[in-house]
């Protein structure tokens, strides 16, 4: 526990009131008439401005709660893996309504009050249900597809990211996914479903109130990303504050010395930040220490990647090399990933970024790059290769195949499916498909 002064002095409490400091806090929110609310794996405590509790509620025999979800109206609990319950936080956590389910509830949410609906996401099914407030019946299950671990909804949110349009849902998976829809606001039925990849581990959905009734979300994962709507689309946002980029939970916050602020938590230390509302230019440097030839971004692997050659004296011998190299850079957090050699007296010239098949019917971006070999009897390179690396889960660099071509590639395009070569002097107008080009 924090307090904070009017001057922006802070002061660490080692309690307050009858919170409970020592367990686990599945969500503390500040709810209706001034009150505080925080859940524990073993209880929920409401207390009143001055830390007096108003109300004390646990779980029945030797459950735990596992998920927890509030507003200002209501608190969702999944206790005992199963159990779905619904307590009325205005009548001093009265149980609404309580029900079973077959499979393990894997998240909760509840929207900002006043709130018809809650959300529900499958633990074995992979299915995420809208369901209604208090009753708790179901109004729609949606099929997220695949049971495996990384088809699991761990964090759902529902609310307006767009002025003047329906609600969105967006579902954070296990695998570092994010699906989002539009909700009808009649029937509550999902229409233009999106996958977006942010990162490859869990995501988890932290929704920050914005201007005009509008949310932004923040969504926590091995690549942060702000989540918001501008010009009549979401916008997937890098997060660039110094630290926060390894924050496990951020939450609005509104003191008087930090008006309209951002707490971000991560297991380092507490910041305090803005959201910047406008989209204002970022300049990052990452200093390779090669001479860069020439970049390309992957925007489903959220990746840059550059050709560079090195300057590499051997003083032994008293000669000079120049070795090459592709490299992977992640573009959020701009460090290098990964790095791939090329042969001895192969320089690289161009690189290219494009969808090609992965020989199984489906397409994903992979690096293309053109090289030339320099002979040392000739001022022209008389041939050189085109070489195509794929990006596996953890966006390492796999030399998928080759080819070598009469002279030095100097720049790359993609027609039709096929991939048109600058050869020195001369263009190949169609280099064989990639599926040919595979070994």
């Amino acid at each position: 526990m924090f307090r904070f002064g009017p001057e922006g002095d802070v002061e660490e409490l080692d309690n307050y009131g009858q919170f409970t400091l020592n367990e686990p806090v599945l969500t503390a929110a500040s709810v209706s008439k001034g009150r505080l609310l925080q859940v524990t794996p073993s209880s929920v405590i409401l207390i009143d401005s001055s830390g007096v509790a108003v109300a004390v509620w646990r779980p029945t025999g030797k459950s735990k709660i596992n998920h927890a979800s509030a507003n200002e109206d209501y608190l969702l609990l999944a206790t005992g893996g199963n159990d779905l319950v619904l307590l009325n936080l205005n009548a001093n956590m009265s149980e609404v309504a309580r029900r079973t389910f077959e499979h393990e509830i894997a998240s909760v949410s509840i929207p900002t009050a006043p709130a018809k609906v809650c959300l529900m996401g499958s633990w074995t099914t992979s299915v995420v249900a809208i369901l209604s407030l208090p009753s708790l019946t179901t109004i729609l299950e949606e099929s997220l597809g695949g049971v495996d671990g990384g088809a699991i909804p761990r964090s759902l949110f529902l609310g307006r990211i767009l002025a003047n349009q329906a609600p969105t849902l967006l579902v954070a998976m296990g695998d570092g996914r994010l699906i989002t829809y539009s909700v009808s606001e009649a029937d509550y039925s999902l229409s233009q479903k999106k996958n977006i990849v942010l990162g490859v581990q869990p995501v988890y959905l932290q929704p920050i109130p914005a201007a005009d009734g509008l949310v932004h979300v923040f969504a926590t994962c091995d690549h942060p990303s702000l989540v918001y709507g501008t010009e009549g689309r979401i916008v997937y946002s890098a997060v660039t504050v110094r630290g926060a980029e390894k924050a496990t939970f951020v939450t609005p916050f509104n003191a008087e010395a930090f008006p309209q602020s951002v707490v971000a938590a991560s297991e380092a230390d507490l910041r305090i930040t803005v959201v910047d509302p406008l989209r204002t230019t970022h300049i990052q440097t990452l200093k390779v220490g090669d001479v860069v030839r020439r970049v390309s971004h992957s925007k489903q692997h959220r990746v840059f990647g550059i050709v560079t050659i090195q300057l590499k004296v051997e003083e032994a011998l008293g000669v000079e090399r120049y070795p090459s190299f592709v490299r992977i850079v992640d573009d959020a957090r701009f460090d290098i990933i990964d790095s791939c050699p090329l042969d001895d007296q192969e320089f690289v010239e161009a690189i290219l970024c494009a969808k090609l098949e992965d020989g199984d019917g489906s397409q994903s971006e992979k690096f293309i790059v053109g090289t030339g070999f320099h002979d040392e009897e000739s001022d022209e390179p008389k041939r050189g290769r085109i070489l195509v690396f794929e990006l596996g889960e953890e966006r390492k660099l796999k030399l998928a195949c080759t080819a070598e071509v009469q002279g030095s590639c100097k720049c790359l395009e993609m027609v039709g499916g096929n991939i048109v070569a600058a050869l020195q002097k001369a263009v190949c107008p169609t280099i064989h498909p990639i599926l040919s080009l595979r070994d």
